[in-house]
């Protein structure tokens, strides 16, 4: 048991790195409306998998954890359906070729953690960046419950009880922390995406504002600078728009 924590807290702390690499990396991009940057986020949240299951624990040979359903279930969440889709297919695909007894099974758990994450993400709704760790942390505990059960129900008898035996307890508590942490980095992308938009969306009205304003708007900074003048206020002025941002009024 010891062996199995030490194994999986390594491979978690490597999900947390490249999670806040990941952050630092995609900033507050929004990715809604734009199917070529949810693709490409897909691949990286792929890769990242992928490097979480190239440093694993193995338990015996074609019998080996790892965090990809943390790392799925999340992306489901937060990233939606086509990045999510795309991680899952990388993460298949290396399961398959990796190969052994518990290949199968492995792609299913992939399919079970993604799917969840989908799933939750549609009962959540637009709340995602209010969601708190103690909700994500259930939400771990609801996804390798099910990931347990899919090793106790798909795997040979002698071997799902040993397997169960071996991770229901990292699986149960180390997954749904790991799983709330990063969470909570990407619920932090999350509010700061959220946040440009409706900057972005304040911006535009504020400049449509200005543009159909049948009167004269000048604004100006603390220092009597204007910044801006509407197309009113150049046809009052006579000026151009450069010319009217040149002007100090005190």
């Amino acid at each position: 048991m010891f062996a199995t924590v030490i194994g999986l807290v390594n491979n978690s702390a490597l999900l947390l790195a490249l999670c806040l690499l990941y952050d630092v990396l995609a900033g507050s991009a929004d990715m809604r409306g734009r199917p070529m940057r949810r693709l490409a986020a897909g691949g990286v949240v792929g890769l990242v998998g992928l490097a979480v299951m190239l440093t694993p624990w193995v338990m015996a040979d074609g019998l080996i954890f790892d965090t990809r359903t943390v790392l799925l279930s999340v992306s489901g969440l937060f990233f939606g359906t086509l990045p999510t889709l795309a991680a899952m297919a990388m993460c298949s695909a290396l399961r398959l070729f990796q190969g052994g007894q518990g290949a199968w099974v492995g792609v299913v758990t992939i399919l079970v953690a993604g799917g969840m994450g989908l799933l939750c993400r549609r009962l959540w709704g637009g709340r995602l960046e209010r969601v708190c760790f103690g909700q994500l942390f259930l939400f771990g505990v609801a996804v390798h419950i099910a990931v347990v059960a899919c090793f106790r129900l798909l795997l040979p008898e002698g071997v799902a009880s040993a397997v169960v035996r071996a991770v229901w307890m990292p699986m149960l508590i180390l997954y749904p922390a790991v799983t709330a942490l990063v969470g909570v980095i990407l619920g932090r992308r999350e509010r700061l995406s959220t946040m440009a938009r409706r900057l972005a969306e304040s911006e535009a009205r504020h400049r449509g504002y200005l543009s159909n304003s049948p009167d004269a708007v000048f604004v100006m900074d603390g220092d009597g600078r204007l910044r801006e003048a509407n197309p009113a206020a150049r046809e009052l002025t006579g000026r151009t728009r450069g010319e009217l941002l040149e002007m100090r009024l005190a």
